[in-house]
């Protein structure tokens, strides 16, 4: 009998249907390695053996009928459309031990996690879902916007205030959007609802305190032009304006802190 060559045995590997998809894919990176060098490393040769005893097992277990295995894809199964679109990591997560879970049995700790997301997204847990939703889109949404304007200029919670402002039907978690309800997120909504020191059409100038550019722009003074700029900045006085520079063709963005009005010279004689 002609003896099986490591080429043969890992080309058989790639194909076998008692194999996951994943570690297909491990044993078609092995095989090119070796069609390239001629040979693998003892690192990678002990993998032929692992695959094949990997698939063997995944055989064995297919054709006893394993119930349990099908009970816990289906738990799986059950749980994946409720967390998809509201958690990514989940629904990766999900889909990762799914696939796992057709060929060989899951750790402790993914168990663990499994029966976390279970309890999270639990019949229960979604009719609060349901109520969270509906309370957060009618009673916190438009002052939320603001707060996620502050964070993706701040670069925390970057994907959350992403998601906010680009999806008009995004919720954030109730726990989540507690977390970012902080005195930073408290002081951007105060400064962008309180109103306004000075009107547009005010002459102004800035203080000494003023950021060296801005002073510089408004040597001369500028006029007001809006005051319902974002709130970037979790600091008193923050509320941001639009100024044109006298004699300047493009307004700036000051913060109210840093401005003052503009006194007239009193004209001589």
């Amino acid at each position: 009998m002609a003896r099986v060559t490591l080429g043969e045995r890992l080309q058989a590997l790639t194909e076998n249907e008692f194999l996951p998809p994943k570690r297909r894919e491990f044993a078609a990176s092995l095989l090119s390695y070796y069609e390239t060098h001629k040979r693998l490393t003892a690192g990678r040769r002990v993998w032929i053996d692992r695959l094949e005893a990997m698939a063997e097992e995944n055989k064995e277990n297919q054709n006893s009928g394993d119930k349990g295995r099908g009970e816990l894809c289906a738990r799986i199964e059950k749980l994946q459309p409720r967390v998809e679109g509201l958690d990514q990591w989940a629904t990766g997560y999900l889909e990762s031990i799914h696939e796992q879970a057709k060929w060989t049995k899951l750790s402790e700790k993914q168990l663990g996690t499994l029966e976390k997301l279970e309890r999270e997204y639990s019949d229960k847990a979604m009719e609060a879902l349901k109520t969270w939703s509906v309370e957060y889109q009618t009673k916190h949404r438009d002052d939320f916007i603001i707060v996620a304007r502050y964070y993706e200029s701040a670069g925390y919670f970057t994907q959350v205030a992403n998601n906010v402002l680009r999806d008009e039907s995004f919720v954030p978690a109730r726990g989540l959007f507690q977390k970012m309800h902080n005195k930073y997120s408290a002081r951007i909504l105060d400064e962008t609802k309180r109103v306004p020191k000075y009107i547009p059409g005010a002459s102004v100038t800035c203080r000494a305190s003023a950021p060296r550019i801005a002073r510089g722009a408004l040597k001369k003074g500028g006029l007001v032009l809006r005051t319902d700029l974002p709130v970037t900045s979790a600091a008193k006085g923050a509320k941001k304006y639009q100024i044109l520079p006298y004699g300047a063709a493009q307004p700036i963005e000051v913060e109210e802190r840093y401005i003052k009005i503009l006194k007239q010279r009193k004209k001589k004689g």
